[in-house]
């Protein structure tokens, strides 16, 4: 799975460099870096391949392959 790097880094530097210092600074960092991860795990394709399982297919069963975003 192909995850974008380069976004989270920005993300982690915007979270370091736009909290202004005060109570809230905590909460906005963390949020920030909250959506960063998000984005950055969302930004990958899953993909799933299995062998097996039952169905009326007569002969040899294919391999069932399943790709798809993250949600």
């Amino acid at each position: 799975m192909s995850l974008d790097k380069g976004a989270l880094k920005a993300g982690i530097i915007a979270a370091l460099t736009s909290a202004e210092p005060g109570e809230d600074s905590v909460d906005t960092i963390a949020s920030i870096f909250a959506n960063a991860i998000d984005a950055f795990v969302k930004s990958g394709t899953v993909k799933v391949d299995t062998i097996g399982g039952s169905c009326n297919y007569a002969g040899a069963h294919p391999p069932l392959h399943s790709e798809g975003k993250v949600e």
